[in-house]
């Protein structure tokens, strides 16, 4: 049977008897005690995080007893690891469900939302220390809720509305431009139901990007799970994640694709197999007009 570190800074795991379930024991790798519970089958998006394919090296040089009779493997891979940090920010987060659910009917303001709420699910789920943390951080005449670090370097701009709050077009550009302002390019738009993560322009541009969004409204499913994982501490301590994540999301939009398709190099290639086809030599501007009268973009 395996448990898991209840430590979310931690998250190791071991392997147990049966007759150890519900009993506590201490964690040598960071000195946590804890209940040993079975952990569920893992959950989450495999494919976000294929290429996480490398090893690490994991300590576990927990006491051996005659209640646990714990074993352990040294090295482990990376997916492995996140994959069950993502099952453990599912579990935090169906502890919370019912607060926010409690939040949600009683109309909280903004300062009860952040609170409540937001300030439970950045710790508890996403694995933030306080330290970690800044609230009410001034920015060129701004106070922006909260701006978070990993290790020591402010890597998410996080903007907290009230609970009851329809998160539209305004509070978007205002929760970018703190972003911008400050160079931060992650940036968190959230009323507790509702989290967008934006990627703002590398630039002083008022330009942006909506990456992902995440509704708890009816609970947490695997992709969200994964998508949590990816702005939590330890998943922004693997910066290129976000933002492979990132890139696909931008190669394959709309815009991207269609200005791809009526290049010149791809219209080219077009003409060549249209003229091998039919015999008709069709022109590169005949092509493209034809592309975009009859929506064959769409």
């Amino acid at each position: 049977m395996k448990t898991i570190c209840a430590n979310l800074e931690c998250l190791q795991d071991y392997y147990v008897k049966p007759e150890a379930l519900g009993k506590l024991t201490r964690c040598k790798r960071c000195n946590t005690i804890f209940k040993i519970e079975e952990m569920p089958e893992t959950v989450g998006n495999s494919n976000l995080f294929a290429d996480e394919d490398e090893s690490e090296a994991v300590e576990a040089d927990i006491e051996y007893s005659s209640s646990t009779e714990v074993s352990f493997a040294k090295r482990r891979k990376t997916k492995e690891i996140i994959e069950e940090k993502i099952q453990h920010i599912a579990q935090a987060m169906k502890k919370i469900q019912p607060l926010l659910m409690n939040s949600y009917d009683r109309k909280d303001n903004e300062s009860d939302t952040r609170r409540l709420v937001i300030d439970r699910i950045l710790i508890d789920v996403l694995g933030y220390a306080e330290e970690d943390i800044r609230t009410e951080y001034k920015a060129y005449n701004n106070k922006v809720d909260y701006v978070l670090s990993v290790k020591g370097e402010e890597c998410i701009v996080v903007e907290a509305k009230a609970v009851f709050k329809p998160l539209g077009k305004r509070e978007i550009e205002q929760a970018t431009s703190y972003g911008v302002l400050m160079g931060i390019k992650w940036v968190v738009l959230t009323n507790g139901l509702v989290w967008m993560l934006y990627r703002t322009a590398d630039d002083m541009r008022s330009s942006h990007d909506l990456v992902f969004t995440i509704e708890l409204l009816d609970g947490l499913d695997e992709e969200e799970a994964s998508h949590f994982y990816l702005i939590s501490k330890h998943g922004m301590c693997r910066k290129k994640l976000l933002e492979k994540r990132w890139q696909k999301i931008s190669a394959l939009s709309p815009e991207n694709l269609t200005a791809a398709v009526l290049s010149e190099e791809v219209i080219n290639r077009i003409r060549i197999t249209l003229t091998a086809q039919t015999g008709y030599r069709a022109t590169n501007e005949e092509i493209r007009h034809t592309l975009l009268s009859r929506n064959l973009m769409d």
